[in-house]
C-alpha cells in the first residue's frame, strides 16, 4: 500500500536517525506498544507532551433505529475503543510548524465521564448561540446548558484536550463534559 510506514521500516528509520542498533530501537519500540496497550487496559490514559494521547473511549449501548425501516430497531453493544488524539504541538510540526522536543510521557487516571441520551433533548437557543455551529461541528462538542455559572458540553471524545481547551477559551466558562454518540450531537445542532 502506497503511503504507508511498516513496523519493520519505522524501526530501521528510527535506527538510522538515531544511530542506535536495530535490535536496540525494536526492542524499545516494542516495550512502548505494550506498555501503551497495558496502561490502557487498566483504564488509564498516556499523555506523551508534544505527540498527543492514547485514551480508551467508552460508548454506551443503546437501540437504534434502521434507516430503511423504522419500525425495525437494532441493538447496538456498549463498547470500549482505543483512540489517538495528536497535540496541537504534533499537528504543527507535521504541517511544518515549530518543532518541540519531548520524550517524557505522563501516565494520568482515567476520567468518570457520564453518558447524556440527547435524542429527545431540545437544548435553549441562547446555550447553543454560546458556541457557533461551525465551532460545534468541527470539535464534535455541543453546549447542553448552564449550571451554577458552569457549562455543561456533550462530546464525542470527552477526553479531546484540544476541543476541551477551546471551548473553554471561547466560552470563558469552566466546564461539565457529558458523553454523546454522533447521532446525539447531529440531532441537537
Amino acid at each position: 500500500m502506497e503511503g504507508l510506514l511498516t513496523s519493520k521500516e519505522l524501526k530501521k528509520l528510527v535506527a538510522q536517525n538515531s544511530k542506535i542498533d536495530l535490535e536496540k530501537v525494536s526492542k524499545t519500540l516494542d516495550l512502548i506498544q505494550k506498555t501503551i496497550s497495558k496502561e490502557l487496559l487498566a483504564g488509564r490514559s498516556v499523555n506523551i507532551p508534544g505527540f498527543g494521547n492514547f485514551v480508551m473511549v467508552k460508548y454506551p449501548s443503546r437501540t437504534v433505529k434502521d434507516i430503511r425501516n423504522p419500525a425495525k430497531t437494532y441493538l447496538s453493544l456498549e463498547k470500549t475503543i482505543p483512540r489517538f488524539r495528536p497535540s496541537p504541538e504534533f499537528k504543527e510540526e507535521i504541517a511544518g510548524g515549530r518543532k518541540k522536543e519531548t520524550s517524557e510521557a505522563v501516565f494520568t487516571p482515567a476520567i468518570n465521564i457520564s453518558y447524556i441520551d440527547l435524542s429527545k433533548t431540545t437544548v435553549p437557543k441562547r446555550v447553543l448561540s454560546l458556541l457557533p455551529e461551525h465551532i460545534a461541528r468541527h470539535y464534535q462538542v455541543v453546549p447542553i446548558e448552564e449550571k451554577e455559572g458552569r457549562l455543561v458540553v456533550a462530546m464525542i471524545d470527552p477526553e479531546d484536550r484540544e476541543a476541551i481547551e477551546f471551548v473553554k477559551k471561547k466560552t470563558g466558562k469552566e466546564l461539565d463534559i457529558r458523553l454523546c454518540t454522533q447521532a446525539d450531537l447531529n440531532h441537537v445542532l
